[in-house]
């Protein structure tokens, strides 16, 4: 199981692996990225949001971070 710089509040370790699996089967393992590192909590440009972060953060902006950024291409797969 990859490890994720932070896990979401009240979520264990190895439930957070088990819904990074189910959810890998669904669309693919291609279209899951789980945050391993602060690098991947970089700000983009206006054009391209950060997936990671919220960008017009008010709170320390480390302070909410995603786990997990799932990349959905489809209905289907959304609907999934």
């Amino acid at each position: 199981m990859t490890t994720p710089l932070d896990l979401p509040p009240n979520i264990m370790a190895d439930f957070f692996g088990r819904s990074v699996k189910e959810v890998s089967k669904t669309v693919g393992p291609e279209n899951v990225n789980v945050i391993t590192q602060a690098e991947h909590l970089k700000d983009e440009t206006y054009l391209e949001q950060p997936f990671t972060h919220g960008s017009r953060y008010i709170l320390n902006q480390d302070y909410l971070v995603a786990s997990a950024v799932v990349f959905l291409r489809s209905v289907p797969e959304i609907q999934a």
